[in-house]
């Protein structure tokens, strides 16, 4: 049996869809700016901390590896809620 087809532009003018499409507007351009500045903090601490980046934050791990580990934890933590 075929599928239907959808009247995509009926679904466009919505209110539920538009609600959604707020929604994510207002989530992902605070989490993008939040993480540029995330990145950019890093990268400036990378190349200009190098010596405090290689010293020991908990045992032999360093710093460097715990600010990526934070980038990758915040990576995740904004693109699980657009998957919700």
């Amino acid at each position: 049996m075929p599928e239907r087809a959808s009247d995509w532009e009926s679904i466009e003018r919505s209110p539920a869809f538009r609600r959604l499409t707020q929604g994510r507007k207002g989530l992902v351009v605070p989490a993008t700016a939040f993480f540029a500045a995330v990145f950019l903090g890093a990268m400036c601490l990378f190349a200009f901390a190098p010596d405090a980046m290689g010293e020991p934050a908990i045992g032999s791990i360093t710093w460097a590896l715990v600010v990526g580990t934070v980038m990758v934890l915040i990576t995740f933590a904004i693109g699980l809620p657009l998957h919700a």
